[in-house]
């Protein structure tokens, strides 16, 4: 079925064709849903959706690393981190998810997150973001900061129980507020372990083929939001005619997301 041509053999388009009908139904293009600002915010605050960074391999690591790296020192600072991610994952751009990742990943207090380390700091990145969007979605006023009637009005939707009792615990200073790092600190802890750095498993050439092979895992590309979408392209369309050749598309994808560069 496959073979459509009947000479034996089976090109890429025909298994896609053949896949797309019978097996994996591909994206259908559909006319965007027009969501006024009041229901984009009820649904937002409902849904409070979990972002996933797919942290890729370490090979793929060690070549974005390389790419950000430009002096070749083989450490970055926090301000080529933030540069890196604007850039590479617009959609994980939260300052203070940033830092808490770039601590998290700075154990040994240099200031610096070295080559060898980089892989934890997309892991932390992933994981500081979800703690960003948990927060962000109690703290109503936008300060920076969670009152107790902004905690205890919406922490059991993030599957908090005994919310006053939990809200006293996170405020470490007694203060009557929630900072970011408290609130980090109480859910990983608590509620959601942190990723942690361990030591890299020495795998034999062999045995990582082996592996490979027997894993063969599926890669998902995190669809931004139309807005985010919007943000990238424009970044892409470097001379503004809205339109994206293949070569450029080719080449934003490279840039952007290398894992998906087939």
């Amino acid at each position: 079925q496959m073979d459509e041509s009947g000479g034996g053999i089976i090109l890429f388009d025909e298994f896609c064709r053949w896949m797309a009908d019978k097996k994996y139904p591909a994206p259908k293009k559909t006319t965007a849903e027009t969501v006024s600002p009041k229901k984009a915010e009820t649904r937002s605050k409902a849904q409070a959706p979990r972002k996933i960074l797919n942290v890729p391999s370490e090979d793929e690591c060690m070549e974005i690393f390389s790419m950000i790296n430009m002096n070749g020192n083989d450490i970055l600072s926090l301000a080529e981190l933030d540069k890196a991610v604007l850039a590479t994952w617009p959609e994980f751009n939260n300052k203070p998810a940033i830092m808490r990742a770039y601590k998290a990943t700075d154990t040994s207090g240099n200031g610096f997150v070295e080559k060898k380390d980089f892989l934890f700091f997309l892991q932390f990145l992933s994981y500081y973001n979800n703690m960003w969007d948990a927060f962000s979605f109690l703290d109503s006023d936008d300060d920076m900061r969670l009152n107790k009637e902004e905690f205890v009005e919406g922490a059991t939707s993030l599957g908090l129980e005994n919310v006053e009792r939990v809200f006293n615990q996170m405020d470490e200073s007694g203060g009557g507020i929630i900072l970011f790092d408290e609130f980090c600190r109480w859910m990983a802890d608590k509620k959601y372990p942190a990723p942690k750095k361990t030591t890299a498993e020495t795998v034999s050439p062999k045995k990582a083929e082996t592996r490979s092979k027997a894993q063969a895992p599926r890669k998902i590309l995190n669809v931004p939001s139309e807005d985010e979408c919007m943000e990238i392209f424009s970044m892409i369309n470097m001379n503004g005619n809205d339109i994206l050749s293949l070569a450029e598309l080719d080449k934003a994808v490279l840039a952007t997301w290398p894992e998906f560069n087939n």
